[in-house]
């Protein structure tokens, strides 16, 4: 990843979407901008703060506190217009204490070759439209809005969807049995979508919650789990588990640095059996192997201290994939 970012400058890290941060490949880059960034004022503070990382980026935020003639306060909020409006990137990272911090730099300087004027903004929306409807096959307005998260209004995504159906690039409809809203796809999709026919074993997976696929789900996942936010303080998220396209369960992550620490693994009654387990755990573990981390430890199953399982036959299971059961928790070693 750090390559990709900072060394072959092919995707970049930004706050297209508003608060969070997201990847978006170098060459989409105009496409998400035109679309997305909203129009921000800057002050003399962001244009003082701007022209010092101009000359001296890329620089870590340590450096502009030493250098930069604004109270701390002036500062933070100066670097989050400007990073909200694209002007800087994180053009490095400094990897110390627990997380490490970015090296700004300006746009300009670290991908010159990049045109942000390239197109016209309706036509960015046009392109972002129809990624999202190319990558989650049928959609209403209001799971683009989420999509969107905000950045388009249900006015903009309407007119979009206009033009792209007047071109033949999207098709309207009822396509989905007992949903009273129209819905729209792109047609080759729609056609796969139609014609796909699902394996015998659904497949298993986990889907950060900010995801665009949960986002889709969003009112879904709250009807079934009615949680928005992880349990523990902190740095720390939601993972949903899915069958195929049935939503399932969900995984309540808290970071840490070496293990995946989860306060509460949560699965559907109908999916707690020795099958469904059988190809959870397995997931669980590369997903962790692949954060780095060295052993999982779930504190609980179902909102129940997870040893209180260990005579149960989803204990069993637990053990036949060499968990241990330790101070009320699940233990396992990452291979």
């Amino acid at each position: 990843m750090d390559e990709l970012l900072y060394q072959d400058k092919e995707i970049l890290e930004g706050r297209f979407f508003g608060n969070a941060l997201q990847y978006v490949p170098k060459a989409e880059v105009p496409v998400y901008y035109l679309a997305l960034t909203p129009s921000v004022q800057l002050d003399s503070h962001d244009l003082r703060l701007l022209e010092f990382i101009r000359d001296n980026g890329p620089v870590p935020k340590d450096v502009l506190y030493k250098w930069v003639n604004l109270s701390k306060r002036d500062l933070e909020r100066s670097l989050w217009k400007l990073d909200l409006s694209l002007k800087i990137v994180r053009a490095g990272w400094i990897r110390e204490r627990s997380w490490g911090e970015p090296l700004w730099d300006t746009f300009e300087k670290w991908l010159p070759q990049i045109n942000l004027e390239a197109l016209d903004p309706a036509c960015a929306k046009e392109q972002l439209v129809l990624k999202f409807l190319k990558l989650n096959g049928i959609l209403k307005v209001t799971q683009l809005l989420g999509l969107f998260r905000g950045s388009l209004t249900p006015r903009e995504v309407l007119l979009t969807l206009e033009s792209l159906i007047k071109r033949g690039l999207v098709v309207a409809g009822r396509f989905l049995e007992g949903e009273p809203e129209e819905q729209y796809a792109d047609p080759l999709t729609l056609e796969a979508l139609f014609s796909f026919r699902p394996k015998v074993e659904p497949f298993v997976f986990l889907i950060a919650q900010g995801d665009p696929f949960a986002i889709v789900w969003k009112d879904k996942l709250w009807e079934i789990f009615s949680i928005k936010a992880p349990a523990a303080r902190g740095p720390a998220w939601i993972s949903y588990i899915f069958s195929a396209s049935e939503p399932c369960g969900f995984v309540d992550y808290k970071w840490r640095a070496k293990k995946s620490e989860i306060q509460n693994l949560v699965i559907l009654p109908s999916y707690l059996t020795e099958d469904f387990l059988g190809r959870l755990l397995p997931i669980l573990e590369e997903n962790g192997a692949w954060m780095g981390h060295q052993i999982i430890e779930i504190h609980r199953i179902n909102d129940v201290e997870a040893a209180a399982y260990e005579e149960t036959l989803v204990g069993g299971t637990f053990r036949d994939f060499h968990y241990i059961f330790k101070e009320g928790k699940a233990l396992k070693e990452i291979p």
